[in-house]
């Protein structure tokens, strides 16, 4: 703004009784092209009166703080230019730029004082500029400067998951509220419930918990869920903090899926691998990486470490996903298993156990799974018809039958488990009866016996024999096999026969007397040849060429 001046106006008064001093002071407010003049008139003590005009200098440039969300601008007084009166006011006033552009915030109405704060400011750059005021005159702003108000901050120690209450949340600091600010706490919203906590206030600097965090507690009836905490400063400053989690409830799921509960193993069938599923409850803090574990107890009690055996339970690490709510999520063991067919794995039960860790801390234990370890062969694999060196014609030749008994503590046959094999002599092959031929590989014959347990026997027989008239004579070999429920099988001792569907034939006749006559009742010794070894029975009669009739001896 621009000022004019009436640089001297004088009157003269002319009084016919006394003489006084007459000062008039006559404000002149001249328009120019920016401007506003003051004009003073004053006179003088010989009668005659003068005024002389002053402007208003314009504002000084504002030192600025920002304290929180406060902005505190102090400043130099301004005065009027030719009788040095300070200004009696001042409005500040805050910008978006350092020229140009509306205010958009300042300090509340004409500030008296040569300081003023100006409070929740929203956090940016801001300018600020002084104009002073004399009486209901307006003088130039100042030159602006700028102050960046920061925004509040409260945070605390991230993912805090608590399972029981009261719960002392940790890691609080604070930033930019306004200096020695008092803070009062709240949950969740700034009316929320109110909370306590190791501090009331800010220090000088607008800061708390550096460098020692301060902790809120959450109080008792707090319900289960995801939580904040809002600081709110008497100033007016405000921040809310990263998300706490509040879970006193356990998971709900900690399964074993494999091995199945039941199963039956032996050494090189045991699954390399154990795998289940595991899950929190609904609007539950859900499941950490990895945080499934699972036991493993052998027949004597005793845990495995991954490396050795134990008395005390030990926790097997597993890899899973980390998950929310109650979403489910697959386990796989991660860990060395013990050697199976090592003499620190003996038959019997074994017993797996998972357990569900929520991101709380919950514990959910699931039920065992059990599985049998039999690593030892079944005890017996006989044939017990046709007895072994037995000869038979096709017609006679008995079913074929036998007994199978795993060992004692093993964990049984299943029905019909045993099998057996018919092997020929005559081109050693097998008899499949499924087609009904002879075949050069070995081809495993079904048979029909109960289910056992432990080494109680059972009788099998079978429908899956060949027919034996047609079939050529000569030795045949039957062999049985008996698989318990692990897969370990013994296969038994051989049994032979021989089949015999020819009738013998006379090849040869001799007597070691020459031909000739002899007389009745005389000895004629004779030779009778067959084509095979035949069993003699009863009184044998030979029929002799003597004539009509033949004579019988």
């Amino acid at each position: 703004m621009t000022a004019i001046d009436l640089t001297r106006v004088q009157r003269r008064l002319r009084q016919r009784r006394r003489k006084s001093i007459l000062a008039l002071i006559v404000a002149l407010v001249v328009l120019g092209t920016a401007g506003t003049a003051l004009a003073f008139w004053t006179g003088s003590s010989n009668g005659s009166a003068a005024a002389q005009a002053d402007k208003l200098n314009a504002g000084t440039t504002p030192s600025l703080i920002a304290s929180g969300q406060g902005v505190i601008a102090s400043w130099a007084q301004s005065t009027l230019a030719a009788t040095g009166q300070p200004a009696t006011g001042y409005t500040i006033s805050r910008y978006n730029a350092a020229t140009g552009g509306s205010a958009v915030g300042g300090c509340t109405g004409v500030v008296s004082a040569l300081s003023c704060t100006e409070s929740n400011v929203t956090p940016g750059t801001w300018f600020y500029g002084v104009a002073p005021r004399f009486d209901n005159w307006l003088g130039a702003e100042g030159t602006r400067t700028s102050v960046t108000v920061s925004a509040a901050t409260f945070s605390i120690t991230a993912n805090q998951f608590f399972k029981t209450l009261p719960a002392t949340i940790a890691g609080g600091t604070i930033t930019h509220f306004a200096n020695n600010d008092t803070v009062i706490f709240h949950l969740d919203t700034p009316g929320g419930t109110s909370l306590t906590a190791s501090i009331s206030s800010v220090d000088g600097t607008g800061q708390a918990g550096s460098p020692t965090p301060f902790t809120v507690t959450v109080p008792i009836g707090t319900v289960q869920g995801s939580h904040t905490i809002v600081a709110v400063g008497a100033s007016g400053s405000q921040a809310t903090s990263g998300t706490l989690f509040i879970d006193t409830t356990s998971p709900t799921a900690a399964l074993v899926n494999s091995p199945v509960g039941g199963a039956v193993f032996r050494a090189a069938t045991v699954p390399a691998t154990f795998t289940g599923t595991a899950n929190d409850n609904s609007g539950g803090s859900g499941l950490n990486t990895d945080s499934t574990t699972f036991t493993l107890q052998r027949p004597d009690s005793s845990y495995w470490t991954g490396t050795t055996w134990q008395a005390g339970v030990f926790n097997l690490a597993t890899s899973n996903s980390a998950t929310t709510g109650n979403t489910a999520s697959p386990w796989t063991s991660n860990v060395t298993m013990p050697i199976w067919s090592g003499a620190a794995t003996p038959d019997g039960a074994y017993t797996i156990k998972a357990t569900a860790t929520d991101k709380a801390g919950n514990p959910f234990p699931g039920t065992a799974v059990t599985f049998t370890l039999d690593k030892t062969n079944p005890l017996t694999a006989s044939v017990t018809a046709p007895s072994g060196g037995s000869q038979f014609k096709g017609a006679s030749v008995p079913a074929v039958t036998g007994s199978a008994a795993d060992n004692a503590g093993g964990s049984g046959l299943s029905t019909n488990s045993t099998t057996f094999t018919i092997q020929r002599s005559t081109d050693n092959n097998y008899w499949n009866s499924t087609t009904s031929t002879w075949q050069v590989t070995a081809f495993n014959l079904a048979t029909a016996h109960v289910a056992t347990t432990s080494g109680t026997a059972a009788t099998w027989t079978t429908s899956a024999t060949p027919p034996w008239i047609p079939q050529v004579d000569g030795v045949y070999t039957i062999q049985a096999t008996a698989t318990d429920n692990a897969g370990n099988f013994l296969t038994g001792s051989q049994v032979t026969f021989t089949l015999d569907n020819t009738a013998p034939t006379v090849t040869n006749v001799s007597s070691t007397l020459a031909d000739g006559s002899y007389k009745a009742g005389q000895d004629v010794p004779v030779t009778v040849t067959f084509s095979e070894n035949v069993t003699v029975t009863g009184a044998p009669q030979l029929t002799l060429a003597t004539g009509t009739p033949a004579t019988t001896a």
